[in-house]
């Protein structure tokens, strides 16, 4: 296991939609100052324990953006990572994240793309096929073109300052950065310093 240090020392780091905490871990191991958000009782119940597990400093609540919002918290970073895609009102979701952001601190969103080539491998693949998801996990609907999520953080004065596409390899389980945004993508911002 390599040691990288702890390079996220001082920043405060929201996960939203943090599940069982697969992102939150290893970064609060990088140093960050994590907390982690899901509406699910049960992934929080499964990521406390986990962190317990690996003596990982992680705070895990059971709340929404939303909550978070009303209470006026703001972080250094915020994460939405595969979120988006199973939620009814995105655009409300993005702006949520986006006001949790501090100004000049960084939004970092992935998701899927609206395409044909995510439908093929993301939902015949993943969920009929290979069976790494249950059947039924996505609606395609609700897949997000590229110009679509940066359109809602735009909107929410977070400015596009980075977008790479994420390729998962079946054979040896690992995923690369890609230039195509056909399927999975990241896109990270920086919140307006005026905000």
């Amino acid at each position: 296991m390599y040691d990288f240090g702890k390079p996220l020392s001082g920043l405060s780091i929201l996960d939203v939609g943090c599940g069982g905490g697969l992102v939150s871990e290893p970064l609060a191991r990088l140093g960050g100052e994590v907390t982690g958000i899901d509406a699910s009782a049960m992934s929080i119940q499964v990521a406390t324990q986990h962190a317990q597990n690996t003596k990982t400093r992680v705070t895990y609540c059971h709340t929404l953006a939303e909550e978070l919002v009303a209470k006026q918290q703001q972080y250094d970073v915020v994460i939405n990572a595969e979120v988006v895609e199973h939620v009814q009102n995105q655009s409300l979701l993005i702006n949520q994240c986006a006001q949790l952001v501090k100004p000049g601190g960084i939004l970092i969103l992935a998701t899927l793309n609206r395409t044909v080539t995510s439908y093929v491998f993301a939902i015949v693949g993943a969920e009929y096929v290979m069976r790494y998801l249950p059947i039924g996990t996505h609606s395609w609907r609700k897949f997000v073109k590229p110009n679509e999520l940066s359109a809602w953080a735009n909107a929410s004065e977070c400015e596009l300052i980075n977008q790479t596409g994420m390729k998962f390899n079946a054979w040896n389980k690992r995923w690369r950065y890609t230039d195509s945004l056909a399927i999975n993508y990241v896109q990270c911002f920086i919140k307006n310093k005026g905000k």
